[in-house]
């Protein structure tokens, strides 16, 4: 039976967890994606191709990237913009259709964290975006 993201939850370690916890939970988060592998594909191209047809090769992995959405507050966006540019991991927990949890731990950094554009009739947003640095367990 699909499972709604409803429960799911982010945290950073940004030292804010307090003590014996580097992590914290990142709050009001309104979606987010899973970081996924992703294989580069190369070109593969000879002076003496008698077809003209360039063929593909796989390449090494790229770790990927995620994003995720939240509602705007001074302290998160504060918080947020404070870890661009440095290495942190990261810890997305799921739920999923058996009750139990799936969990991701992902180390990456945070290369943007853009507020979105501001309505007069709805919730401000910010968009955080993290460039995955290796291995996702």
């Amino acid at each position: 039976m699909p499972k709604i993201g409803l429960g799911a939850t982010l945290a950073v370690n940004d030292g804010s967890g307090g003590t014996g916890s580097s992590s914290a939970i990142v709050v009001d988060v309104i979606n987010l994606t899973v970081p996924d592998r992703e294989v580069q594909i190369i070109d593969s191209k000879r002076l003496n191709m008698s077809d003209r047809l360039i063929g593909k090769v796989a390449g090494m992995d790229e770790p990927g990237t995620f994003q995720f959405q939240y509602e705007f507050s001074t302290g998160k966006k504060t918080r947020l913009d404070a870890l661009i540019g440095s290495d942190r991991v990261f810890v997305i927990t799921l739920p999923t259709d058996t009750g139990s949890s799936w969990t991701r731990t992902v180390p990456g950094i945070i290369t943007s964290n853009k507020s979105e554009q501001v309505e007069a009739d709805s919730i401000q947003t910010v968009t955080c975006t993290v460039q995955v640095t290796g291995a996702a367990s």
